[in-house]
């Protein structure tokens, strides 16, 4: 009885919550931001355009019985994520647009803590030999990786290194103090692998994960992902949830597979 409360009133505050246009954000992932910094950002205006990257390697070899050569699938890049995000505090008073910039620009600076993420089959991406491809180490740490939340279901699994900030500050207050500015984003990564299935929660195997930020319930959550707020209890199901109201920013959420739903209201 208590639960059906708790999902009534959750499922009110889903929908009223689905007639507010969502702002994109940056979420810091893995172990930690640099100490002091917060995890997660909210742009203030959503960006009108951004580019998604990514190159395939296909190489030819000379063949005589194949004009032009035998085609040959060698890999891809990495993925780059590139857009233009607008900070703009002139009317408020005493604005100023340096704080959420400044979050931006130490997520670059590298932290102990932070490791690199495991790929999508599993493995971690350092290497063993001490010296393959920017392993993070004590003497070599790396800046916390971050996503681009914003309904993209491609981009639920991407997690990157903001490689590229620059930053254009264009308006200011009479002591210098700049109101309005745009930067030029670029984070650079890959597609993680899904967190296991907790063999306890009736999950359907999925490799599609959510992760949670600021402002998420877990009926936008439903909506978003599952296109109805009220398979929130299949979210929640998943995850071993009890109390929908209570799921914190950071936490990554398995979403079921459209064939698991079948059934559900």
């Amino acid at each position: 009885m208590v639960m059906e409360a708790v999902g009534a009133a959750a499922t009110l505050t889903g929908a009223l919550t689905l007639n507010t246009p969502v702002k994109a954000k940056l979420q810091v992932v893995g172990v930690a931001a640099p100490e002091g910094e917060r995890t997660s950002l909210e742009v203030m205006f959503n960006p009108t355009t951004y580019q998604v990257l990514q190159t395939a390697a296909v190489a030819y070899a000379p063949n005589v019985t194949s004009p032009g050569g035998t085609a040959a699938y060698t890999g891809t890049s990495e993925i780059t994520l590139t857009c233009d995000l607008l900070f703009d505090a002139f009317k408020e008073f005493e604005g100023d647009v340096t704080g959420p910039i400044n979050t931006i620009l130490n997520w670059m600076r590298p932290d102990p803590r932070n490791t690199p993420p495991p790929t999508a089959a599993g493995s971690s991406s350092s290497s063993s030999s001490g010296g393959g491809g920017g392993a993070a180490t004590p003497a070599n740490p790396m800046p916390p990786r971050v996503k681009f939340v914003w309904g993209n279901k491609y981009l639920d699994n991407f997690e990157g290194y903001i490689t590229k900030a620059n930053v254009t500050y264009k308006l200011f207050r009479k002591d210098g103090t700049p109101v309005r500015a745009t930067v030029a984003l670029e984070i650079k990564g890959t597609l993680v692998s899904a967190p296991p299935t907790n063999p306890t929660s009736h999950a359907i195997g999925s490799s599609r994960v959510h992760t949670l930020t600021e402002g998420d319930t877990l009926q936008s959550v439903a909506f978003r992902e599952l296109g109805r707020p009220a398979h929130w209890r299949a979210i929640a199901e998943a995850n071993g949830i009890d109390d929908p109201q209570r799921v914190s920013a950071g936490r990554r959420l398995l979403i079921p597979t459209a064939n698991s739903l079948r059934g559900s209201r």
